[in-house]
């Protein structure tokens, strides 16, 4: 099960990206009311946050 602040992390992604994918991540972090440095902890590669982001998605 995933923590709290990783659900918000990929809602945010998922919310912040629909509107305009090529957004910064300080967006994603900004929506998810988070530091880009805890958004970057709990996902240090940018794949992998997208790739669950978007297996929540479907």
């Amino acid at each position: 099960m995933l923590s709290e602040t990783k659900n918000r992390i990929i809602q945010s992604a998922i919310e912040v990206f629909n509107k305009d994918f090529s957004a910064p991540l300080q967006k994603v972090a900004d929506n998810a009311n988070i530091t880009r440095r805890t958004l970057h902890r709990y996902f240090t590669i940018e794949k992998n946050w997208l790739q669950l982001a978007s297996e929540k998605w479907k």
